[in-house]
């Protein structure tokens, strides 16, 4: 038990170091700073026509028939487009003149071929690389796989219901891990919830799509936070019911201040990655802790499941951090974050079936 104290306090000086670090990993971007684009965007948005100052800017800049204008016959959208790009994904004039001015940009580099003296680096645009629109859809790779990840959890969902149905407790015992079975459908519900709004905010980043986005997997760590705490000290405290819902209480009311504060206050990227990460890291430390130090921890037949998917996703993490140009305009280092996050779903799914199952049967109170 001090062994397992020891090592969860141990590390919170490392989770506070993280936090003050990660609001310069902000969203500043070379790209769309600077004076070509910026003119580019000036041209676009009247048409098409050049505003000068800056040799060759207007030359090909689309004349966007999402700001064409009335007697503009030419450059209007077919019914087609217009159905997708402006009904369905919210394409307008703003935003479609910043992709076509990112794409000129960046297709003029590659039409100059490989002369030395030429700059070839691919920047990032508004906090984003430049990724080829499919449909609509900004990052459609990313798309793809957050809707995988969210059949996976879906799935979970459906097997988890007809595990339990299978698992009621004995008659005179009761199951650890059956107790909390509420709280494991609680985090498939609400990981599910956020692939779904992650593969929207990859259709169209907007400001209400990133809120939703953000909020959505903020709310997964959050969660998931408590239900570390709740599974691992139910076997190692014996805490009662009124205590966890104490602190349940107490995180639902942070997070929902954090959500004002974040959306009428200030969005606070910065601080909102920190959150989001020291939520992650002290529900890996819960999770190593109890399953390295504590008797039933020790013992649990998902243990290696679970030690499995902590290390895997926290190792899957360094892709955020490599964060790389795109792999043929559709694959970045992010989509390859969501890409190995699909087989671990199923592998922490794997610890939940046995955490349910129960192995450690104790008498009921009587």
């Amino acid at each position: 038990m001090v062994g397992y104290e020891g090592f969860i306090s141990g590390t919170v000086w490392r989770i506070l170091l993280l936090m003050t670090l990660l609001p310069a990993l902000g969203r500043a971007s070379q790209g769309d700073q600077s004076e070509i684009y910026q003119s580019c965007l000036v041209g676009c948005r009247r048409g098409g026509l050049p505003k000068g100052g800056v040799e060759d800017v207007a030359r090909g800049v689309s004349e966007s028939p999402f700001c064409a204008r009335g007697d503009d016959s030419g450059h209007r959208l077919s019914r087609l487009d217009e159905f997708i790009l402006r009904r369905i994904m919210r394409w307008g004039c703003e935003s479609d003149c910043r992709y076509k001015c990112m794409w000129e940009i960046e297709g003029d580099k590659r039409r100059q071929g490989t002369a030395d003296d030429q700059d070839k680096t691919v920047y990032k645009y508004h906090g984003k690389w430049p990724f080829v629109r499919i449909l609509g859809m900004q990052e459609p790779a990313s798309v793809v796989l957050s809707l995988l990840n969210l059949g996976a959890n879906v799935n979970c969902i459906l097997l988890l219901r007809k595990y339990v149905w299978s698992m009621e407790p004995a008659t005179g015992v009761e199951r650890m891990g059956f107790s909390h079975r509420f709280l494991w459908y609680g985090h498939f519900i609400l990981a599910s919830n956020a692939w779904i709004w992650s593969a929207v905010f990859h259709s169209r980043d907007t400001a209400m799509t990133e809120r939703l986005d953000y909020f959505s997997a903020g709310a997964v760590m959050i969660f998931d936070a408590y239900l570390s705490f709740s599974r691992a000290f139910s076997d190692l405290l014996q805490t009662s019911q009124t205590s966890r819902m104490l602190f349940a209480a107490g995180l639902i009311l942070f997070y929902l201040r954090h959500m004002y504060m974040m959306h009428y206050v200030k969005f606070d990227y910065g601080y909102h990655v920190g959150l989001c990460v020291a939520a992650g890291v002290l529900q890996s430390l819960v999770w190593i802790g109890w399953a390295m130090f504590s008797k039933h921890g020790k013992q649990h037949p998902g243990r290696k499941y679970l030690l499995l998917f902590v290390a895997c996703v926290n190792a899957a993490v360094l892709l955020e951090i490599l964060d790389f140009p795109p792999i043929a305009d559709l694959l970045d280092a992010h989509a390859l974050w969501h890409l190995a996050t699909v087989p671990l779903v199923y592998c922490f799914f794997e610890f939940v079936k046995r955490d349910v199952g129960g192995f450690h049967v104790v008498e009921k109170q009587k």
